[in-house]
């Protein structure tokens, strides 16, 4: 069965600082890709319908996502090394790591760009 959600736009005030930041909190290597003339960094996924996917991609007017909308990150069993480079790489820690009973452990942060986002492990380190 498909996943509800198949893809999300997360918009940025620059592509490059963005990349760089979610890079490093997330521990993987993003890219900037351009494809028809539209530059995006997409998030690592499996390419088929039952995964979810989604991308960075910088927009001129720009207004940081700080709704109650709440994107999670996997950052598998490093959710405590996430939540310090979130702050080494120009984001902000709203809430730090919670318990959220059986469905793992969250910290509430804002990125380097101001949108406010989850990372999430089922287990802490």
């Amino acid at each position: 069965m498909a996943n509800t959600i198949c893809w999300f736009d997360l918009a940025v005030a620059n592509l490059e600082r963005a990349k760089t930041f979610y890079s490093k909190v997330l521990d993987k290597p993003l890219e900037i890709c351009s494809e028809h003339g539209f530059s995006m960094v997409v998030f690592p996924h499996s390419h088929d319908c039952n995964d979810v996917a989604g991308c960075l991609y910088e927009k001129p007017d720009f207004v940081p996502n700080t709704s109650d909308l709440l994107i999670y990150f996997d950052v598998n069993k490093r959710i405590h090394e996430a939540v310090k480079e979130v702050s080494a790489n120009g984001g902000k820690i709203i809430h730090p790591v919670e318990a959220i009973g059986p469905w793992g452990f969250r910290a509430v942060i804002l990125d380097s760009e101001g949108n406010k986002i989850a990372l999430h492990a089922m287990e802490a380190e």
